[in-house]
């Protein structure tokens, strides 16, 4: 055997493995690829029914709540619209006992003075305190000290 065959046959050799690792290699990826593709749908799948279990719950309490608003809006109507034995509307009979006693009376003018008193203060301030500076400027000292030689004359009375 010549060195020359020897050669073309380690190279055929060669190429003929690196060929089937070629092959081995694009099999593995194709393997990979599709337990990608297979975890991402299961992932998919699990977030579609998590999702649809949520908006189950969600319309079960919305239907819930709409049951008891209609079963309950009869009374909420007779509540609101017709008056007491006394003739008195009952949130307006609540509001009106509230507001006609002395302490609430004072209390709210002395609330609404003070409002209008610190509104009118902050009101002017209000965008200067918003604003922050950007960068504090410092001033260089001066180099020369002047020094004067004259005093101060009072003016002449006259």
């Amino acid at each position: 055997m010549t060195k020359n065959t020897f050669l073309k046959g380690l190279k055929t050799q060669a190429k003929s493995v690196s060929q089937i690792l070629e092959k081995e290699y694009h099999c593995q990826l194709i393997k990979l690829e599709s337990l990608v593709k297979k975890a991402i749908s299961l992932w998919i799948i699990q977030l579609v029914q998590e999702t649809a279990k949520l908006i189950f719950v969600f319309a079960k309490w919305l239907a819930l709540t709409l049951v008891l608003a209609i079963l309950s809006l009869p009374y909420e109507i007779w509540r609101s619209f017709i008056p007491d034995r006394n003739g008195s509307q009952p949130a307006s009979r609540f509001f009106r006992k509230a507001f006609e006693t002395k302490r609430a009376k004072q209390v709210l003018g002395v609330n609404l003075a003070a409002m209008v008193l610190v509104t009118s203060v902050f009101q002017g301030s209000l965008p200067t305190l918003a604003t922050e500076p950007d960068q504090v400027e410092v001033l260089p000292e001066p180099e020369e000290v002047i020094t004067t030689e004259t005093t101060l004359r009072l003016p002449v009375g006259g």
